[in-house]
């Protein structure tokens, strides 16, 4: 290693030990304080331990310091009003600097382990052989403490080796959170089905796999039928379990890779790949036909009957030449034929677009 390479070194592994400080202090903190492991949240914990944002550091200091409960509402103030300003591409940055520093990391550690047994069976070798070969009697004192000091060095590997081995564990744990908080990120917090970041995500990567390909996919938008003056009788606690219900419902009526999202509100859509126009639309009466024969009841003993909840979906399928922009536009507006044709019904885009005709 050159003289110039050595100080680059010392920065990377300083860099990474900083991170892994970091690391170790956020996640564990949020847990202490029964903080859900949220993206926002980790945001928010992660510029904190960072030092960084003096203001952050100075409030949460303040609020630790008083015994304050981290509620719901004071977890959304603090990524407000100290994170949210920031751009999405610095809290990009953050969560894959994160996951880049610890992937690093347990890469070293690897290295590292792997060298230490290299190093503890080439020492052991070697005494295997001063023991056997000790040919030059006028050195066998020096061979002896040749032998001690092997064995004293021996040791201190096995020690060390057994530290880099709890480090890598909690390492991997981190790396583990990691990996559970992209997964919260990219889940409907309410339904437990994926969200609408997660659908944008999948979109795209269908638009650009039938840009290469043109391996077809369809879309369907759902909406709960009269779901405001539902909720409006019932009560919010109520809508949102019928929501959970639904998303139930049509997460096990498709199959394979399909995906089943909460677009927002009462919306839902489903992604089917490999399916062509034709079947997108049995796909789509299957699913109206399966939430409208279901009989809603609440209560334990399941004697309040809140009747029959009906969906009206639409459907489109990627076309040369398409955007993710003009297919979604296109599915939206055959769900709203759809509604305007009575609920409960499946139209398609071609549907829509000869009766509008």
């Amino acid at each position: 290693m050159t003289e110039q390479q050595i100080p680059v070194r010392e920065s990377r592994q300083k860099k990474l030990k900083q991170a892994v400080d970091c690391l170790k202090k956020t996640i564990p903190q949020m847990k202490d304080l029964e903080i859900p492991i949220t993206p926002e949240n980790y945001f928010v914990w992660y510029e904190y331990f960072q030092g960084m944002n003096l203001e952050l550091r100075k409030k949460i200091d303040s609020l630790l310091e008083s015994g304050t409960n981290f509620t719901d509402s004071l977890n959304n103030s603090l990524y407000e009003t100290y994170i949210a300003n920031q751009t999405q591409d610095k809290l990009s940055h953050i969560q894959g600097d994160t996951e880049t520093l610890v992937d690093n990391l347990l890469q070293e550690l690897e290295k590292i382990l792997e060298g230490n047994q290299a190093f503890s069976a080439a020492l052991e070798e070697s005494q295997n052989d001063l023991k056997k070969n000790p040919d030059i009697n006028s050195i066998t004192q020096l061979v002896a403490k040749l032998i001690e000091e092997t064995d004293q060095v021996r040791q201190a590997n096995t020690s060390m080796e057994n530290s880099l081995i709890v480090v890598k564990e909690e390492v991997s744990t981190l790396k583990r959170n990691l990996e559970e908080l992209n997964e919260t990120a990219f889940t409907d917090q309410l339904t437990g089905i994926p969200n609408r970041r997660a659908f944008d995500e999948s979109i795209k990567t269908l638009v650009n796999e039938f840009e290469q390909t043109l391996k077809p996919f369809s879309l369907l938008f759902m909406d709960i039928d009269h779901f405001k003056s539902f909720n409006d009788t019932h009560g919010h606690a109520v809508g949102d379990k019928v929501l959970t219900f639904i998303a139930t419902v049509l997460k096990k009526g498709v199959k394979g890779d399909d995906i089943v999202a909460r677009y927002g509100g009462e919306e839902f859509v489903a992604l089917l790949p490999n399916t062509r126009y034709e079947g997108a639309l049995v796909v789509g009466q299957q699913l109206c036909d399966k939430v409208a024969s279901k009989n809603l009841v609440m209560g334990s003993d399941k004697k309040v009957t809140l009747g029959n909840i009906t969906i009206s979906v639409g459907v489109a399928s990627m076309q040369t030449s398409d955007t993710i922009d003009g297919l979604v536009e296109r599915a939206d507006q055959a769900l709203y034929a759809a509604k305007k044709q009575g609920r409960n019904r499946v139209i398609g885009e071609t549907q829509n677009l000869a009766q509008s005709q």
